[in-house]
Parts: structure tokens; sequence; C-alpha cells
């Protein structure tokens, strides 16, 4: 299964056989930034939108499962990856951005 928000092997690590991965919200990267921001004094408020691109939105590591996935699926991942973040493949939204 897939664990939501955190690292299911990080959050629960007593589940993390279970997890295939985790999809994370990057709020550390996310409260990183503000705070580095602020110190800097740029910071703006507003709406945050987690992206690949910075760190908002991530697929963790495979963990327990990384000798189990081949590795042609998880290439073709990185590939998705790199075209969300770059723009090729676009991915609809609901937000005001």
């Amino acid at each position: 299964m897939l664990w939501v928000d955190t690292d299911g092997c990080i959050s629960a690590p007593q589940y993390c056989g279970y997890f295939i991965s985790s999809v994370t919200k990057g709020i550390q990267s996310a409260v990183k930034n503000a705070v580095l921001s602020a110190q800097a004094g740029s910071f703006k408020g507003g709406t945050y939108i987690g992206t690949l691109a910075n760190g908002g939105a991530v697929l963790s590591p495979f963990h327990d499962y990384a000798s189990k996935v081949p590795a042609s699926p998880q290439a073709e991942l990185k590939t998705i990856e790199a075209g969300i973040e770059n723009g090729p493949i676009q991915t609809p939204t609901k937000s005001p951005v």
C-alpha cells in the first residue's frame, strides 16, 4: 500500500514492510522555505502550492521494496517525475494559479 502525507516508514516504522512507498506533502520543505524567506526579509505570505519541483510533493523511497520493484518501473517513475517538473507532462489543478 501507499502511505500519504509523510514517509510511512519514518512515521510508522513498525508497518514499513507494508508500504511500497509514500506520497508526501513536503511540509518540512515548505516550512523551511517560509522560515528562511522570513529571515531574509523576502517572505510574501499567500498561498503555497507544493509541487515536485519545489519539494512540496514527493514520492518517498521504496524502502523495504527497493529490491522488489523492478528497475524499469523505477526508471519510468523518474522519467515521469522529470516530465512533470520540467513541463512536458502537464498535471491538472483546481488551484487558482
